[in-house]
């Protein structure tokens, strides 16, 4: 998971070399379903009282992946999360990612972590989305014990010990699950996740911004609209999807062009 931290599209065959803490692979492990790259649309998730709900489009690859997980940790499972567009709002149907976030009761070990990559590997759960992000947490820690990007257009990456790199992304993660996750199954997110505090979320705001600045060759349009999406939460003390930012921002703009429209036009001016 990311929060915005752009993936490299598809590989397919995709890379994997094994460095302790990264699995990444050269040959291509069998074939996949192909991707919907025409006709994206948004995905109705609202039910008749106009809670947010999982997209219609991954119900049930959400229901298979939560019973993976539980039947893998047992007793040990706190809870699994729905965060990113899928729970915002924002989630298009062929172009966006689903991002996951699962917690467990306790630290895993290696091999419980190597299980969970097995199970939910786009080879193993053919995710229908771009492609799944998924982070596990162990319960009442801040740092995540296992990141995997997984999918049909999104680069394979299994990395047992993250956080030490790129900290600040995992900040978001959690700050967007505490305030409007939604439960696939276990307790509410705020009992089972660290919540960052306001201090941490404005650094890590600070350093997603500082990052894109860092890199010229990312995507320019990944940099504008997680920066829209910073000042939105500034503005709002809400996280908004990418596209309820940018549809604010739109607001403020066109709001400010009609109020200079008017200025041109006074004749007492």
């Amino acid at each position: 998971m990311n929060c915005g931290l752009p993936a490299s599209a598809g590989s397919n065959p995709f890379k994997v070399s094994s460095d302790g803490t990264r699995i990444e692979t050269e040959a291509a492990l069998g074939s996949r379903p192909s991707a919907q790259e025409e006709g994206a649309r948004p995905a109705q998730g609202a039910d008749a009282a106009g809670q947010q709900q999982p997209p219609l489009e991954l119900a049930a690859y959400l229901d298979a992946l939560v019973e993976r997980v539980r039947s893998l940790l047992g007793d040990e499972l706190v809870g699994v999360y729905l965060a990113g567009s899928g729970a915002l709002g924002g989630y298009r149907h062929g172009r966006s990612d689903v991002d996951v976030a699962v917690v467990a009761r306790r630290p895993l070990d290696r091999a419980k972590k190597d299980e969970l990559v097995a199970a939910l590997r786009h080879e193993a759960l053919p995710c229908p989305a771009r492609g799944l992000e998924l982070v596990v947490y162990a319960q009442g820690r801040p740092l995540p014990e296992l990141n995997l990007n997984t999918g049909e257009r999104i680069d394979f990456v299994a990395t047992f010990d993250p956080g030490t790199d790129s900290l600040h992304w995992f900040v978001l993660d959690r700050a967007i699950i505490a305030q409007r996750g939604l439960v696939l199954t276990g307790l509410p997110p705020g009992e089972a996740l660290v919540r960052p505090s306001e201090d941490e979320i404005l650094e890590a705001l600070a350093t997603g911004l500082q990052w894109y600045r860092d890199r010229p060759d990312e995507p320019r349009d990944d940099a504008a609209l997680n920066a829209v999406r910073s000042r939105a939460y500034l503005e709002t003390g809400r996280w908004a999807s990418k596209a309820e930012a940018v549809e604010l921002l739109l607001d403020e703009v066109s709001s400010s062009v009609e109020s200079r429209r008017a200025q041109s036009q006074d004749p007492g001016r």
